[in-house]
């Protein structure tokens, strides 16, 4: 009896002793950082002290875990700018320019990633547990020269410049607008790449390649006389552009049909016969009086443990809008002149602050309660402007 007891007690033993071994994980050093972090964090330690590297990587480490890669990556950057030589922050910044499948900054990744490797060897097998195995996503060849006479290596070097944060398409350059227009004449959203390559142009009327794209722009909606101008400058800056410009018309005619489909069911869903619920909402009685601009922003997934939610409103302004045909932009801004069609709902601006800024369209929708006048500066960018009725 007493030898099934010992027995039956070795087996216990040895079976928690089994699980605590086979449990067991061994944190690498990169975890082990993280951990030293918190501590100095919890204990208001000199290493994650207001404004230091240490507490930048943290910031970094918390929007990682939740998968916000890019906001991670503003802060891991940052965490490396203060300490050049911290092996996990250049490390964990080209983890993060990976992780936004994006080819440009994956490509960017990889001299970070040697120099990480350099700086701590043992940061190799990390990567294999965060790329299966040690298999990096597919690189892609970056652009070598600023100087190229082909629009398909100028659009790359744009993307790349825009993905790596280039100054060839900061913020205020004509490149900047470049490659919006690009970006939406690549998806064939033609009326929104008109109005960034006319910016572009007006910034800069010698660049070929954004004076061609307009002009195709302009021609696959229809536009062939205000084409001309800018497809004959774009071939006397670049006589290679004529040879494409059949193809590229063909190519842009379907995206243009594609796009405009795809629109059409997004408004109106996927039956054969738009409805009329749309209209009966547009129109009618124009309201007049003070209307508050927001715009709806997009925060990102949902972070239960900071509680924010997924989307905001973010105030742009007011107007009051006026019986007499006029408007007058905040309490004490400009003034300009407005005409309204009831029918289809439309407010065309014919002068002061909104015909400045050239908004797409802008459309008058009542309800019973808040009137609403929507401006659609792109199809990504649009205000939201209530007037309350009561």
């Amino acid at each position: 009896m007493k030898f099934l007891n010992l027995l039956f007690v070795s087996a216990i033993f040895c079976f928690f002793s089994f699980e605590k071994v086979f449990s067991q994980h061994t944190p690498d050093d990169i975890e082990k950082y993280v951990t030293r972090l918190k501590q100095s964090a919890a204990n208001r330690g000199e290493e994650t002290a207001f404004m230091s590297a240490g507490s930048a990587f943290l910031y970094g480490w918390d929007n990682y875990e939740i998968k916000k890669y890019v906001e991670a990556s503003w802060k891991f950057e940052e965490a490396m700018k203060l300490k050049p030589d911290n092996a996990y922050a250049i490390y964990m910044y080209a983890i993060c320019l990976i992780k936004q499948n994006d080819k440009y900054k994956t490509g960017q990744a990889q001299l970070f990633l040697q120099k990480a490797f350099e700086l701590n060897a043992s940061l190799r097998e990390r990567y294999k547990k965060d790329f299966l195995g040690g298999v990096a996503p597919k690189q892609t060849v970056l652009p070598k020269s600023n100087v190229t006479t082909d629009l398909d290596v100028y659009i790359e070097r744009m993307k790349y410049s825009k993905a790596t944060g280039g100054e060839e398409t900061r913020f205020l350059t004509p490149g900047y607008d470049i490659i919006g227009g690009i970006e939406y004449y690549e998806e064939g959203n033609y009326n929104s790449a008109q109005t960034k390559f006319e910016l572009a142009v007006k910034a800069d009327a010698n660049n070929a390649f954004s004076n061609y794209m307009l002009a195709v722009s302009l021609i696959i909606q229809g536009k062939k006389n205000e084409a001309k101008i800018y497809l004959n400058k774009a071939f006397s800056l670049n006589l290679s552009l004529e040879n494409r410009l059949t193809n590229d018309i063909a190519i842009a005619t379907k995206k243009y049909a594609a796009y405009i489909t795809q629109r059409e069911k997004e408004t109106f869903g996927n039956t054969k016969t738009k409805s009329t619920d749309k209209k009966e909402t547009i129109g009618g009685i124009l309201i007049f009086g003070n209307f508050t601009c927001t715009q709806t922003v997009y925060n990102g997934n949902y972070n239960s443990r900071a509680g924010a939610s997924t989307f905001s409103n973010v105030y742009k302004g007011n107007f009051q809008l006026y019986a007499n045909g006029t408007y007058r932009w905040l309490d004490n801004g400009s003034t300009g002149k407005y005409s309204y069609n009831a029918t289809s709902g439309e407010i065309k601006w014919l002068s002061g602050y909104f015909f400045n800024t050239k908004p797409q369209a802008t459309i008058f929708q009542p309800s019973s309660n808040v009137a609403q006048i929507t401006i659609n500066f792109s199809d990504s960018y649009r205000w939201e402007c209530g007037c309350n009725k009561k």
